[in-house]
């Protein structure tokens, strides 16, 4: 056979590959016959900060930061947020060289002034500062508009300093909410560090520098997998577009670093970013699978799998059993991995899919999010580890780790969690779950937008059971799924309820911040009576700053939540003294229980169901166990 030059082109054939010339591919999802009129309107009410509307025609936009050349903080408050990021902040993502970056910041704090400085390190240390901000819990807006400040945004060329800031401004702008000027952010970080070639190991660095720049390459890797996943977006760094290895341990890192003892409040993490990356990871097979408008079981069963053996090498490299004590320090990657897991499983929610493949995600769903549970309790010493039985009252001092170990990544998740336990009558494992909600607090801004929209989706749950909606016929409720979905509604590719908004009025857009019942406002008559006119001017009130004015808050819900609880531990408690001979005679016998006194205005109104709503019949109901029963 003729050999041939790779290069040359048959004048037979066309020069260009096929896959250069066919369309597009298209991922236009069939259109859903539902009105999401009142959907649309709760959720841009109750889910504001929480469930971004994915393609907003307004919005409220700060103005723009007019600080020309920032000042330098004082060297007492400079050190004190050093302290913090040295204790905290670097172990958990350690970006920098710390004895480098120490050197130069006590030069230049002595001096007074950043005009001898590198290029790029004044951006740097204000960047510093604003994360240090997030340990110390203060607010550290006027660093990170500080550090964007001294970005020349006609530079040239860029170095490592650059880079570090923007990954640190977007790490800032993530737990503090501002999630979408935090993709911005790392996209200049992805950016930067590509033009100074960290996505490439080709031997021409010092040894001294190469550690540094794994690491941070490989940081900017795993941040890209958690947002990009966290907001639906595509991956900024595809996998055979860098070579660059693992960084090493901690204890065979080369560059040393003195960090002083830390305190309480602020215990050492795993300074080894390797668990991080191999969580991350497994994100790239799952963004694949998540541009299918149904994942097939097949692809379901094969992530699964991996997902399985990452989170037992998790487990075997901190040398944990089945049943040991988790630290709640601990507890950062293992949730990372959960919400993979529950993102994944969660896209299967869509109209679009079979109603059995709509009820497999349910139950995934439903049961990586009583894994977490049970991770949280295994977190708690000395106290049961039986997710089913009574949850214990964690003590003052989980508290205190749970909120200084706090994301933003972390609240979300928890949210999720909480609103498919509490879909599927599994208040007890969603009660654990909103009590390490509850330990955050307002640390991270999200998690009152969090609560928020909790606080309305357990009360318009409440209604639906109060109307007998419950079993089969809530899982065939268009809106209750919608609403379970959570910002999977603030997906552009995989939302379902802003199709057909074009035609609707937005007269009555407007969203309310009024004190009273979320209840008695979506169950209003009046409300029903508009809602096949009217829906919200998107993005009004997304960026305002969250209050729990407008909510029960976290105490409210959690007691709710432990009188749900209480009464299903009755509930199971009566169906195992029973002792039937046979599961059918189980089915035979229900239980029968004090009623749970939730008839105040503020659950339930006259007013439960709208008209409109489908009455679906099941020959066999659920097995579950009802909090119809209870209520």
């Amino acid at each position: 056979m003729k050999d041939t030059d790779p290069m040359e082109v048959d004048n037979n054939s066309s020069p260009i590959s096929p896959r250069y010339c066919t369309k597009p591919q298209n991922h236009t999802r069939s259109s859903i016959k539902h009105d999401y009129s009142r959907i649309k309107r709760n959720i841009a009410k109750y889910g504001r900060d929480v469930i971004r509307v994915p393609h907003s025609r307004t919005s409220k936009l700060r103005q723009p930061s007019s600080m020309a050349s920032p000042e330098l903080p004082t060297r007492h408050e400079a050190d004190e947020l050093m302290q913090y990021y040295r204790a905290s902040f670097h172990l958990a993502l350690p970006l920098l060289d710390l004895s480098t970056f120490t050197q130069q910041y006590d030069q230049f704090l002595t001096e007074g002034s950043l005009d001898h400085a590198p290029p790029g390190w004044g951006e740097l240390l204000f960047a510093v500062l604003g994360c240090a901000c997030l340990c110390a819990k203060r607010d550290g807006s006027k660093y990170i508009e500080g550090s964007k400040a001294l970005t020349d945004p006609w530079a040239h060329s860029f170095d490592m300093n650059n880079v570090q800031a923007s990954l640190l401004r977007a790490v800032y702008q993530v737990e503090t909410n501002s999630t979408s000027t935090a993709w911005i952010s790392l996209g200049q970080a992805v950016r930067a560090a590509q033009d100074i070639g960290l996505h490439w190991e080709n031997g021409l660095w010092p040894s001294s520098e190469v550690e540094v720049r794994r690491r941070v390459w490989w940081i900017i890797y795993a941040c890209d997998r958690l947002i990009s996943l966290e907001l639906g977006r595509p991956l900024m760094i595809q996998d055979e577009d860098f070579s660059v290895k693992f960084p090493v341990s901690q204890d065979g890192l080369s560059i040393k670093t003195t960090v002083p003892e830390t305190s309480a409040a602020f215990p050492p993490s795993n300074p080894s970013i390797q668990p991080l990356i191999d969580v991350t990871r497994t994100v790239t097979p799952v963004s694949k699978a998540l541009n299918n408008v149904i994942i097939p079981s097949s692809t379901l069963h094969i992530l699964d799998s991996q997902h399985e053996e990452c989170l037992a090498t998790l487990l075997r490299r901190q040398q944990l059993h089945t049943d040991d004590y988790l630290d709640p320090h601990a507890l950062s990657l293992l949730l990372y991995l959960q919400n993979i897991r529950l993102i994944l499983h969660r896209h299967n929610l869509s109209p679009v899919c079979p109603p059995d493949v709509r009820l497999t995600a349910i139950d995934r769903c439903v049961t990586i999010s009583k894994e977490t549970a049970g991770f949280l309790l295994r977190s708690i010493p000395s106290l049961s580890k039986n997710a089913s039985q009574e949850p214990p009252v964690p003590s003052v001092e989980w508290n205190e780790k749970i909120k200084s170990t706090s994301s933003g990544f972390r609240c979300t998740h928890l949210w999720r969690c909480c609103l498919f336990l509490c879909f599927q009558n599994e208040f007890i494992p969603a009660l654990i779950c909103a009590r390490a909600s509850a330990a955050i607090g307002d640390n991270r801004r999200i998690n009152i937008a969090c609560g928020r929209h909790l606080d309305f989706f357990l009360q318009y749950l409440l209604a639906k059971f109060k109307a007998g909606v419950t079993g089969s016929r809530l899982e065939q409720d268009e809106e209750m799924m919608a609403y379970v979905s959570g910002d999977l509604q603030a997906n552009i590719s995989s939302a379902w309820i802003w199709q057909h908004e074009g035609s609707e009025d937005k007269s009555s857009a407007k969203v309310e911040r009024k004190s009273q019942s979320p209840i008695s406002q979506i169950m209003n008559p009046m409300n029903d009576m508009s809602a096949a006119t009217s829906t919200p001017t998107f993005g009004v009130g997304m960026q305002e700053s969250s209050s729990s004015s407008d909510w029960i808050g976290w105490d409210g819900l959690l007691s709710i939540l432990e009188r749900l609880a209480s009464e299903q531990r009755q509930q199971q408690q009566q169906l195992q003294d029973h002792s039937p001979t046979s599961a059918s005679s189980a089915e035979e016998r229900p239980a029968k229980l004090p009623k749970i006194q939730l008839d105040s205005p503020r659950y339930l109104t006259p007013q439960i169901v709208e008209a409109g709503t489908p009455q679906i019949s099941s020959p066999g109901g659920s097995n579950r166990i009802s909090i119809a029963d209870i209520i």
